[in-house]
């Protein structure tokens, strides 16, 4: 089944969700006591806490008593890595998709003017490059979508700052704003 776009995911289905109420408890808790807490699927929470306790973030034993029919894992936070959830795959390892995003919002957050080209090469880090032609696609749809003004030497200014999470641009050809929880542009179709 495909994952459906960010827009149309509820906020109570996100790994951010997860990540918050596990940050929240502040004790030790089980795979249930999440899902009440934020109504995600069996299959969300059970794929999300295999993935935080792969990658060390959550430690997990079985719970041990005399008349415990069926023992529950109970877990512990053991990594607070801060607020934003960490994006892990089932087996520990980081989800990097998105990265060269990331990095490239921040990188214009802290720039006052930029060339495509120098975004690249500013926002590359040594594990995750960014290409220069993800930079330009990125910096002519965020021109687009208002974010970003064009001038004409080819520099591009930051002039709409949302927040700290990068826009997305969509396979449907459309910008969705996590910091505002929308989408705030679509490419025109030419009839």
């Amino acid at each position: 089944m495909a994952r459906k776009p960010a827009d149309q995911i509820s906020s109570l289905q996100t790994r951010d969700a997860l990540w918050a109420a596990i940050r929240n408890f502040g004790r030790p808790f089980t795979a249930r006591e999440l899902r009440i807490e934020t109504r995600c699927t069996t299959s969300q929470t059970g794929e999300y806490l295999i993935g935080l306790t792969a990658a060390g973030i959550l430690s997990a034993h079985q719970e041990t008593g005399s008349g415990v029919p069926h023992p529950a894992k109970i877990y512990t936070l053991v990594n607070d890595c801060g607020i934003e959830a960490p994006r892990v795959r089932r087996d520990g390892s980081e989800v990097t998709q998105g990265r060269g995003r990331e990095q490239l919002w921040e990188t214009m957050r802290i720039f006052s003017s930029f060339s495509s080209a120098d975004l690249a090469v500013f926002a590359s880090t040594e594990e995750h490059p960014v290409a220069a032609g993800e930079a330009r696609i990125y910096c002519a749809t965020l021109a687009a979508a208002g974010y970003l003004r064009k001038h004409a030497n080819g520099t591009y200014t930051l002039i709409k700052r949302t927040g700290p999470k990068p826009p997305q641009i969509q396979r449907t050809k459309q910008v969705y704003d996590p910091n505002l929880g929308e989408i705030v542009w679509k490419e025109q179709v030419s009839a």
